[in-house]
């Protein structure tokens, strides 16, 4: 798992099924359940607690089940987020791939910078996103593919 530069905040911890640790951010970390878990990123700022989830699902082992639309889950990648300046606004190109699971999906895109979070729908078959952020310097910005619960599958910054 990795996420992105956390401004503002007193402190960001990352709670998991062992437990719950502070950690810098940007930061990574590495994960290998043997069933699905869900991990969370949670920031404090003032008092107030922010979060953003995410539930890594482990298919396989075991039998019965059934229910549900098939195996496996939403999958897919930020494979490179462009921007640049188009008027007064500035533009993000972000290129993505998504298996099509969890949908429908969104593309979203932040920057601190910018007063909006825009997003637009994604499609499993198509190659790239357009979304304009406002706000008078962009530099860095973060895309997420999130899936129709709410949790993002992929995430990536230029």
């Amino acid at each position: 798992m990795r996420w992105g530069l956390v401004g503002n905040a007193d402190s960001v911890f990352l709670e998991t099924p062992d437990g719950s640790g502070g950690v810098p951010t940007p930061g990574q970390s590495g994960v290998s359940p043997r069933n699905t878990h869900t991990y969370t990123l949670a920031a404090f700022c003032k008092g107030f607690r922010v979060q953003a989830q995410v539930t890594v699902s482990v298919q396989g082992g075991g039998g019965g089940g059934g229910g549900g639309g098939g195996g496996g889950g939403a999958q897919g990648s930020i494979d490179s987020v462009d921007v640049g300046k188009k008027g007064k606004n500035w533009q993000a190109r972000i290129v993505y791939t998504w298996n099509g699971a969890g949908g429908p999906a969104q593309i979203c895109a932040s920057a601190p910078g910018s007063d909006s979070r825009p997003c637009t729908n994604a499609r499993p078959n198509a190659p790239h996103a357009i979304l304009n952020l406002n706000g008078k310097d962009i530099g860095r910005v973060t895309a997420c593919l999130v899936d129709n619960g709410g949790c993002e599958v992929a995430c990536g910054s230029n």
